[in-house]
């Protein structure tokens, strides 16, 4: 991946696709460039992601244990810390949830996954849902 910070990603999947895991790590290659180069993330600062894609009952579980709702949802986001030098996090996501999210909006599932990460994403550095943090996912998007 070619940009000025210091990234990492640890990828997991319930069961294993080569394409995924290929989506997964361009678009965070994508959002380190873009995040790096407005400004928003420091290039000087780490960025340790655990992303894992898990199914339908999984993602279920941790949104009624965490967010105390019991449905499955896309996307769940975790930051563990975030100061001036170091951000880590996890997100886990919902490949079915968000396969379903995609045929109820007629976009390719692929557009639904990066939309996913990267409002996942946002999450971990510290955004809250809200104008700034909508508008900038959707300029994410639009690259």
């Amino acid at each position: 991946m070619e940009n000025k910070s210091h990234w990492k990603f640890e990828v997991s999947q319930k069961e294993e696709d080569p394409e995924v895991e290929k989506l997964i790590l361009s678009t965070f290659g994508m959002a380190a460039e873009i995040l790096v180069e407005r400004g928003i993330v420091p290039k000087e600062k780490e960025v340790e992601l655990s992303v894992a894609v898990v199914d339908r009952d999984e993602i279920q579980n941790h949104n009624k244990e965490y967010r105390k709702k019991d449905e499955p949802t896309d996307v769940l986001s975790f930051c563990y810390e975030n100061d001036s030098k170091h951000v880590s996090g996890e997100l886990i996501l919902c490949l079915e949830v968000i396969k379903e999210n995609a045929a109820e909006d007629k976009i390719p599932w692929e557009e639904e996954f990066r939309k996913n990460i990267f409002h996942g994403l946002l999450h971990v550095l510290g955004y809250e849902h809200g104008d700034e943090m909508f508008s900038l996912q959707e300029s994410m998007m639009k690259r």
